[in-house]
């Protein structure tokens, strides 16, 4: 299984953000997995690679990676790059049972579905739409990167932990590490400059 891992990065289209899909399934849901640093596009083609070679594409939809378009990420100050909305975190629309469950968990790279006590919840529909819309308008229109420093109290604003206030552990690059309240316990979660705004 770890061979499919050694598709090349070059094999994958880097302009390719969001892949619509036509599946009328009602029992298709949105939800997030999370996955390794730097792996969310790799273990997106090796989903779509198995869900074709098992023929289960009336079981799943879209698979999205929302980004958008960064101005001055990295020491150019008019350098435009592909930020990731949630790194390490994929979107996924499918019917959750337990052959398509044990075929995203076993994708490697995949750690987890996101959930409480490891039972994937879904996200909203309205609410992946908002996302999505935002990727589109983002891939289409550059935004100047935001300067935030370790220690700042910031406010979530997009994805599964939107609302939740948070404070910089970390920064590294254009990532930030934030320190949420989720079910009473201090979780750091990786974000990007996009997900955050200052907190009043």
């Amino acid at each position: 299984m770890t061979n499919d891992l050694n598709t090349e990065k070059t094999d994958l289209n880097e302009e390719e953000i969001i892949e619509k899909k036509v599946n009328n399934n009602p029992n298709l849901k949105w939800y997030i997995i999370h996955t390794y640093s730097q792996y969310e596009k790799i273990v997106k083609k090796v989903l779509e690679d198995k869900i074709e070679k098992e023929g289960l594409q009336d079981s799943f939809g879209e698979i999205a990676i929302p980004t958008e378009k960064v101005i001055g990420a990295g020491k150019d100050p008019k350098r435009i790059t592909e930020r990731k909305f949630f790194p390490s975190y994929i979107l996924i629309q499918m019917e959750l049972n337990d052959r398509t469950w044990s075929l995203v968990k076993n994708v490697p790279k995949v750690t987890h579905f996101v959930g409480y006590r490891n039972k994937p919840e879904a996200v909203p529909n309205h609410e992946v739409e908002r996302i999505l819309n935002k990727a589109k308008e983002g891939a289409e229109k550059a935004t100047k990167k935001a300067e935030f420093s370790v220690g700042d109290m910031v406010k979530v604003i997009n994805g599964p932990f939107i609302n939740f206030p948070g404070q910089i552990d970390e920064i590294k690059g254009a990532k930030y590490r934030v320190l949420i309240n989720i079910f009473g316990r201090e979780t750091p979660v990786e974000l990007g400059p996009g997900d955050i705004e200052p907190s009043n």
